[in-house]
């Protein structure tokens, strides 16, 4: 049967259309005897800081609202420039110093402005730049053990909460079950229901969670609010940053989000200082390599460099080494983008406008460092500059983006470094990668096929000779279990990550092959004689040991098969 709409409601519908142009053009009228311009619907964006400026009440009892500012400029859209309660607000706004320009808006316009009072009230319980997560109940999930199951049930949970409360309450239970696992993100993107929770638990994204359409939308705005983003941009990319106050740390927290469709695609970096590893002892490094690494950081000047993809683990490494080294004797000053973690007994800045790695990095030289930790390697500038204070005199650690070690020599090279300054000025370039380890209490042991088994023994055999002294049998091999998807200690058979490791020193017959237009096999070559393992090497040594899978090695460094 065929509905009809009602006769008195699209009488209704047309009323109010015509009531509402016929607003607007009353207020053009205004505007013009008021010699103010006039602000259609929909014609500017809000800047929800400069909204608070003035409460909802003091906004709506005259007739206005401050849409944009930048320091103690102001923009106020009003409805009634001549009216008594807008003039007296007016002249209150004068007396702080604030320098309004005046635009005349309809009712309608005003409402659209005054509607995202909402989105404010969603923040009255945290304070801008930080969530509290100190209560009872929070406190009981991030201290107390969590397995993925138990925190999806958790967050499940809150869909039978009234709306008022589900918003803070979903963005609690995220951030402290994120903590609780030990999640290294939390993103928060749309879906065409609505929206989606994952956590990168040890690399690898969990869905934790599926938001209502409204829920998605909240928890967004408000995120961003607390991250000091501008909630009425969705179609560029934006960066923030907060603090999770907790009873026994705080933790630091990188906002990023970027246009995804008509929506937003949110990510949450958790920086736990607990997760720090600034033991060199303790990241996993062979002793082979250890020793190789203590040695070149102990010398006075030169430069090392660790290479890998986001994420592999750079930064903790770099770190470990300076932890090992730092002393009261030695002035060491980091140029990070941005700083992570803060490191007690350094001097840490942070690139920003105007504070470029280039002239960061010039300006760091002027104050005398011993030891210089640049973030990353990006361009040509810097790597020279680099280059220079290795050759006089400091220590330089820095990180570059290439598959492996023997790939930062051609990469330099794209920048016009001179291979002649190769191996007086870098000592050492390293590779690195993470792993996932083998979760203790479901692991099995695991027979590799017949090709497997052949391929393997071909690589044990050519280890270096340190790495042969740990004797890897191919029996000890294990696997996730049947039961790791019930597993209470790990998600999928993996708990926590380990790193691997290949690096080499830079030594005359590398700057030969280098001087020569050598490729890859060449400087491999030249390498040989040092005994140090490649990443698969190493790895391997690592799966024969039950840390890890042979699974894990090949989704990391790349199928046997293929050597």
């Amino acid at each position: 049967m065929m509905q009809h709409s009602s006769p008195i409601k699209e009488f209704d519908e047309i009323h109010k259309t015509h009531l509402t142009e016929e607003e607007e053009r009353l207020v053009q009228y205004i505007s013009e005897i008021n010699e103010l311009p006039y602000m259609a619907p929909f014609s500017v964006d809000l800047d929800n800081n400069a909204l608070q400026i003035l409460t909802e009440k003091e906004a709506r009892e005259a007739q206005m609202a401050i849409f944009y500012r930048m320091q103690k400029k102001i923009k106020i859209a009003c409805r009634n420039p001549r009216s008594e309660i807008f003039l007296k607000t007016l002249k209150m706004l004068l007396e702080k110093k604030y320098q309004p320009e005046l635009f005349v808006c309809s009712t309608r316009t005003l409402n659209l402005f005054w509607d995202s009072y909402k989105d404010i009230v969603l923040t009255s319980a945290t304070k801008l730049g930080e969530i509290s997560i100190l209560n009872e109940e929070l406190d009981a999930i991030t201290n107390t053990p969590q397995t993925v199951q138990s925190v999806k049930k958790l967050l499940f949970s809150l869909h039978t909460l009234q709306r008022s409360a589900k918003i803070s309450k979903n963005i609690e239970y995220i951030v402290s079950g994120a903590v609780a696992l030990n999640a290294s993100d939390i993103h928060i993107e749309a879906a065409p229901e609505g929206g989606v929770v994952r956590f990168r638990l040890d690399g690898v994204l969990v869905v934790m969670h599926e938001l209502k359409a409204d829920e998605y939308r909240q928890i967004v705005i408000r995120m961003k609010l607390v991250a000091g983003m501008k909630i009425n941009i969705i179609d560029e990319a934006q960066d923030g940053a907060f603090t999770i106050d907790m009873v026994d740390r705080k933790l630091r927290i990188r906002a990023s989000s970027i246009p995804e469709g008509q929506h937003e695609s949110f990510v949450l970096r958790i920086l736990d200082p607990k997760n720090v590893i600034v033991d060199i002892e303790k990241l996993g490094i062979h002793p082979v390599i250890l020793s190789v690494l203590k040695k070149e950081i102990e010398k006075p000047h030169g430069m090392i460099i660790t290479t890998g993809p986001t994420g592999s683990g750079k930064t903790t490494t770099l770190y470990s080494l300076l932890n090992f080294i730092k002393n009261p004797e030695l002035k060491i000053i980091t140029l990070e983008d941005p700083i992570e973690y803060v490191l007690p007994g350094l001097v840490q800045t942070q690139v920003e406008e105007g504070y470029t790695f280039a002239g960061g990095l010039r300006a760091i030289l002027r104050q005398d460092p011993d030891v210089i930790l640049v973030g990353e390697i990006r361009d040509g500038e810097v790597a020279q500059t680099a280059v220079d204070a290795a050759l006089t005199g400091h220590l330089v650690l820095s990180t570059l983006h290439t598959n492996d070690a023997i790939g930062a020599l051609p990469r330099l090279m794209q920048m016009k470094i001179d291979p002649k300054v190769f191996s007086r000025s870098i000592n050492v370039i390293m590779a690195q990668r993470l792993l996932r380890k083998l979760c203790p209490v479901c692991k099995v042991p695991y027979t590799p096929s017949p090709e497997q088994k052949t391929i393997l023994e071909k690589i044990i055999a050519e280890l270096p000779v340190g790495y042969k002294a740990d004797n890897p049998m191919l029996t000890s091999m294990f696997a996730p279990g049947e039961k790791s998807n019930t597993c209470p200690n790990c998600y999928e058979g993996y708990k926590g990550r380990t790193g691997i490791y290949e690096l080499f020193l830079v030594t005359k017959e590398v700057e030969e092959v280098m001087l020569q237009n050598g490729g890859a096999r060449d400087i491999q070559k030249a390498i040989v004689s040092q005994q140090l393992p490649t990443l698969m090497q190493d790895g391997l040594v690592k799966v024969c040991r039950g840390e890890t899978s042979l699974q894990e090695l090949e989704s990391t460094v790349g199928n046997i098969t293929s050597l």
